[in-house]
């Protein structure tokens, strides 16, 4: 009991103690906590115990300027501003407030308010301060009085490195004079031995094309700190990028030999050997690295990049499940795995692993371009371009964007906005081959022959060996009437592809007659290594010129060279089906299934090749694979929808699929037409008329005296008898179908009793 007594008289004792400390004492000790965790990279917890500082003492200069850091090293300069500001306001005696304040200004180019910051300070010999005040001035554009002060800051402080960098990028940008340039650095590197200064007159020297003097300057750099892995990493990179190899391998050795156990050495070797492409060499430094625990992580991602590049997927896969196991949440091994993902075509868990990058890193432009590109795949359209556009908001310089963007707007016909975004790319990148080559189909849809012509040349100047530049010239010419030289550029086009099947395909219609084409295929067959596709291109010259005989024998031909070549198959059931061998053209498609069971326009056709032969069941089970297949597979929803409509049942299924086929393609009077039957069914009689009436507008033969009799029996249904007998009679007048005649008698003979 005694011993109870004690304790909480000594807890009374304390309690009275902490309640007698003084506010500056409880707000500093809020401040060391803040600094704590900052040193723990906590800075959520360092930003309330800086806040709970100012709410005890509101004048603490040190609790303001230290949530100034804070706010400097989280990146959100404005607050920065905001509490450095406050902290020269209760103290103007505070320098590195203010130091730290103009420079922010000087960041966001407001050399004025850096100048205001300044002048209470300029008589006093502090050279930082005197030099922030010569940058101001250089903002502002005041060269002749910055250079002047830069000078006498020199002659003052001959050791102090910042006014040499200022005074030299002054002379070489903007008065362009490149020999005071390089006087000033020179005598700044005796001066001072700042290796800022050196890497400027390195930089100096390769930018004026002096690489002798450029590496003398990295490698008296080097002596200087030889211990130094960034000096001498700079200097490989740029040994690579005037293609020194030799020399920069020679530096690697170096570096190997002065860090032998250096994980971050081992990374950056890995690195040097992956982007050589010894890629073995690689792989052995990235393992090296990988026994490093403090690095092991990052070794491992780099490993699994390299093994997904290099197309091991197997090994790569292997690496990124040991680094999830790890570590869940690893934004780079996700970001991969969706790639794999992808790979494979599992897109909708793509989808969900780049969704969730998304979140975690709402900046992440990379991740929503893959987004855009998952979603194209599962040809939802409208997500990808918002995706895409993100990525470009993001990162207004992210050409492949813009590339992606343009291509998808290019399908929709949507021409102005694809050159708008294609125009961009080309100031991003104006060497870019696939933008050059999407303007210039981009002018030749809209048959502005001239420009299409004036971007593929542009092409081939710039890839004089890409044989796409020469393809789409022969295809312009072509398009032109002018064989001759269409067939030269498509020769050209085989000359640096031997395999591009577009140019084989198209250079079979410069020919005057059958003989020449087929001719110069034969002579082609000696020299490719894809004799499967040459055949079947001998196959469709024969099928366009009707000789089915022939055209069936090539399209086996070419099969038996590569069983696994479909679009043999797929033409050889189109010879079946000219001359109505259904089963024939049957059994084709059901062996291109047994060689791909995911090929949905495989199932779409077997589904169409039933309907013609009147076992609706059988063609919808093919449609139902399809779709299984791809959901959005335009062909099997609107057919399957169109036979639930004759069966008159699942009419609500029917509409889904109506309405599905109509989103993807609306300006195919077939699919309008679904679509309005689909709402006549279900009574919706308002909205099938504008659909048949739109179908009308481009639907032609047989197919017009159809719709004519559905936009009928709408106003029939809807109980407008003079419209009804008006379409009716133009139906019958077309004379088309007898069965529609008759449907409409019947019709029209109900109405007279």
């Amino acid at each position: 009991m005694k011993k109870l007594l004690v304790k909480l008289v000594l807890f009374i004792f304390l309690f009275s103690l902490v309640g007698c400390l003084s506010k500056e004492e409880k707000a500093e000790k809020h401040i060391n906590r803040a600094i704590k965790y900052i040193k723990k990279n906590e800075m959520k917890s360092a930003f309330i115990e800086y806040k709970n500082a100012i709410k005890i003492l509101p004048n603490s200069v040190k609790a303001h300027y230290g949530l100034g850091e804070l706010f400097l090293k989280i990146g959100d300069f404005t607050s920065a501003i905001e509490e450095f500001r406050k902290s020269i306001d209760l103290d103007p005696s505070h320098r590195e407030a203010r130091i730290k304040l103009v420079n922010l200004y000087l960041i966001f180019n407001r050399p004025k308010k850096a100048i205001d910051t300044l002048k209470p300070f300029l008589d006093v010999k502090d050279k930082k301060i005197q030099f922030l005040y010569a940058k101001s001035l250089y903002q502002l554009k005041k060269y002749e009085e910055a250079e002047v002060r830069l000078l006498k800051l020199i002659k003052d402080n001959p050791e102090f490195a910042a006014p040499y960098l200022l005074l030299a990028r002054y002379y070489l940008s903007d008065l362009k004079d490149p020999k005071k340039c390089e006087i000033v650095l020179k005598e700044g590197i005796i001066n001072t031995k700042d290796i800022g200064i050196w890497l400027f007159l390195a930089n100096f020297y390769a930018l004026e094309k002096r690489d002798i003097e450029a590496e003398r300057c990295y490698r008296d750099m080097i002596k200087t700190k030889p211990n130094s892995f960034n000096l001498r990493k700079m200097f490989i990179d740029y040994l690579v990028r005037l293609n020194k190899y030799k020399k920069a391998k020679n530096e690697i050795k170096k570096l190997l030999v002065l860090f032998p156990n250096n994980s971050k050495v081992f990374i950056y070797v890995g690195d040097y050997y992956a982007n050589q492409k010894e890629f073995h060499q690689a792989v052995k430094y990235y393992l090296k690295a990988q026994k490093d625990k403090k690095m092991h992580l990052k070794a491992s991602v780099k490993l699994a990049s390299l093994y997904f590049y290099t197309n091991k997927k197997k090994e790569a896969q292997k690496e990124i499940d040991k680094i999830l196991k790890e570590d869940p949440k690893n934004l780079k091994a996700l970001f991969l795995k969706s790639k794999i993902c992808l790979d494979k075509g599992q897109i909708d868990q793509a989808i969900e692993i780049l969704t969730f990058l998304t979140k975690q890193r709402p900046k992440f432009s990379k991740a929503y371009f893959l987004l855009g590109k998952a979603y194209l795949r599962k040809r939802e359209d409208n997500l990808a371009e918002v995706n895409f556009q993100k990525a470009i908001s993001l990162d207004p310089n992210f050409y492949p964007a813009y590339i992606e963007i343009s291509k998808l707007y290019l399908s929709k016909g949507k021409l102005s906005l694809a050159q708008d975004l294609l125009e961009n790319a080309l100031k991003i990148n104006s060497k870019g081959l696939l933008a050059h080559l999407l303007i210039g189909d981009l002018f030749l849809f809209k048959k502005d022959f001239e420009n299409a012509a004036l971007h593929y040349k542009k092409l081939i100047s710039l890839y004089p060996k890409e044989y796409l530049g020469y393809l789409r010239l022969g295809i312009l010419n072509l398009l032109m009437k002018k064989n001759n030289i269409a067939q030269a550029y498509f020769k050209e086009a085989l000359h640096f592809n031997p395999n591009s099947k577009s140019a084989l395909l198209n250079i079979t219609q410069t020919y005057k007659n059958v003989d020449e084409a087929i001719s110069f295929l034969k002579n082609i067959l000696e020299k490719t290594n894809n004799r499967a596709f040459v055949y079947f291109v001998i196959g469709s010259v024969y099928l366009k010129e009707k000789d089915f005989k022939k055209a069936e024998e090539y399209f086996k031909t070419s099969i038996v060279e590569n069983k696994n070549f479909l679009p043999s198959y797929k033409k050889l059931a189109d010879v079946y089906i000219i001359q109505n061998k259904i089963d024939m053209a049957i059994d084709e498609y059901k062996h291109m299934i047994s060689l791909n069971h995911k090929d949905a326009f495989s199932y779409a056709m077997l589904g169409v090749l039933y309907d013609k032969k009147e076992k609706r069941d059988i063609a919808n089970r093919y449609y139902k694979n399809a779709l299984k297949i791809d959901n959005r597979f335009v062909l099997a929803a609107n057919n399957l929808a169109w036979n639930y409509i004759q069966e008159d049942k699942n009419l609500d299924k029917a509409l889904n699929l109506a309405q599905l086929a109509y989103e993807i393609v609306p300006d195919n009077p077939a699919i309008s037409d679904t679509l309005g039957m689909a709402y006549l069914k279900k009574g919706f009689y308002l909205m099938a008329i504008p659909l048949f009436e739109e179908a009308l507008k481009t639907a032609v033969g047989k197919d017009k005296e159809v719709i004519l009799y559905h936009i009928g029996l709408a106003y029939f249904k809807k109980g407008n008898l003079e419209k009804a007998k008006m379409y009716f009679k133009k139906a019958i007048n077309m004379n088309k179908s007898e069965i529609i005649e008759k449907k409409i008698k019947d019709i029209l003979d109900s109405l007279e009793k």
